[in-house]
């Protein structure tokens, strides 16, 4: 230590800085002329919307607190600016439930981590708080299919694991649960669809009940899914009748091209184009584009456009193009026909515990043309006819779904009545008596 002190430079340091800080007390403690003490800061106050915590036993209980409190906090600006620093993570606004059981309470509001020096209003100082213990119940999955792929023949049996999971709900709720469900949707499918589905707890009216929490909260969901075969063909387009005196067809252009038929693998196998339905050119003495509903065929369940485009061309001065005359050629039994047919509509799947109605249409009844070859039509016996509407799945509630009508071979809807839909009130059978 002697020879620091020897040191010439070392002590001029020390000097030095021994002078700054007693300038920094001689300034701190000096005043105004005006009286006041210069560099103190002035209280002052400032008030905020803070979020309400609360500490408890989250396995047993569920409380319901305010979301936030309004507080004053005053002092000098200095504390109140360390006070603002500290918000990010370090203060806490609170209610203290651990030694509370199920009830309702007024509670006073704590905080904790605030510097010291300054004064703390809470508005509300005193909260009310609503406590409710956790009943854990067992309840199965009940998946629900939606959505439509064009490409599915059939839905098979779909298989979900776990099958049963942990309902952890508020006491109050237990006997409110309806259904646990697990959505999945197939849309655009083409393989079995195999998916992670998080699991939803419903209430009787079949609304969500967002205090609940399930374990697992997920389950993993197998839908077997027969893709119906198909395949792409060219169309073959002709026309019927004849244009005005000098004037020819010169031109049929369909648009698309080429369709996409589904049906069985047999019809498929010889299927090499798709009619489209003669066009009548009858008297045209100009060109002329043409809307044309694509019927179909037997043994074809389902083509990707339902009607095409053509587009005839007639010249002046030019003979019709040549062409084989399919309606000349079709025998009379294959000749495409319509009919108007009454069906009552069933309804299927509603589950045990449940009832159902058909609102609309009131009459139980859909009215629908089909179309099919002459002897086909002839033979439909419209007493043993069905259509029916699917429920399954389904929690109370209101619904409008497709419905499918049960058609004879040879026999199928026409291009206008293939949109049928029906509206449906279930009922919980328990809660209708």
């Amino acid at each position: 230590m002697d020879r620091w002190l020897s040191n010439n430079s070392f002590v001029k340091v020390m000097s030095l800085v021994m002078a700054i800080l007693l300038w920094m007390i001689v300034t701190n403690s000096s005043t105004s002329s005006t009286g006041a003490v210069v560099g103190q800061p002035q209280v002052t106050s400032q008030v905020t919307s803070v979020k309400l915590g609360a500490r408890y036993d989250d396995r047993k209980f569920i409380v319901h607190i305010p979301d936030t409190v309004q507080v004053e906090l005053k002092g000098n600006r200095d504390i109140l600016a360390l006070a603002s620093l500290l918000s990010k993570n370090k203060f806490d606004f609170y209610v203290d439930l651990s030694k509370y059981e199920s009830g309702r309470y007024d509670v006073p509001v704590q905080y904790e981590g605030l510097p010291p020096g300054l004064d703390v209003v809470v508005t509300p100082s005193v909260v009310n708080v609503t406590i409710e213990r956790i009943q854990k119940v067992q309840k199965d999955v009940r998946v629900v299919v939606v959505g439509q792929s064009p490409d599915v023949a059939k839905v098979g049996n779909v298989i979900v694991n776990p099958r049963t999971v942990t309902v952890s709900v508020p006491e109050s709720q237990v006997k409110n649960i309806g259904l646990v469900q697990a959505v999945v949707n197939i849309e655009d499918a083409t393989e079995t669809v195999n998916s992670s589905v998080p699991v939803r707890v419903l209430d009787r009216r079949g609304q969500p009940i967002e205090s609940a929490k399930t374990s697992p909260s997920s389950v993993d969901v197998q839908v077997p899914l027969t893709i119906q075969p198909s395949k792409k063909v060219p169309l073959k387009v002709s026309f019927t009748g004849k244009p005005a005196d000098g004037y020819g067809v010169t031109g049929l252009d369909v648009r698309p091209s080429e369709i996409t038929v589904y049906g069985t693998q047999e019809m498929l196998n010889a299927l090499s184009a798709y009619p489209v339905p003669a066009v009548n050119v009858d008297g045209l003495t100009e060109s002329k584009t043409i809307q044309v509903p694509l019927p179909l065929l037997k043994g074809v369940t389902r083509v990707d456009s339902p009607s095409v485009t053509v587009a005839v061309t007639i010249t002046a001065g030019k003979e019709s193009m040549k062409q084989e005359e399919p309606s000349a050629t079709t025998p009379a039994s294959e000749q495409r026909v319509s009919k108007s047919l009454e069906i009552p509509v069933f309804i299927k799947g509603v589950a045990d515990g449940q009832t159902s109605e058909i609102v609309k249409p009131e009459s139980g009844r859909i009215n629908c043309n089909v179309v099919g070859t002459k002897e086909a039509i002839a033979q439909v016996d419209q007493s043993k006819l069905s259509a029916s509407v699917d429920m399954s799945n389904k929690p109370p509630g209101e619904y409008t779904a497709p419905v499918q009508v049960n058609l004879p071979s040879g026999v199928s809807l026409a291009s206008d009545t293939t949109d049928l839909q029906a509206t449906v009130v279930i009922h919980d059978r328990a809660a209708k008596s």
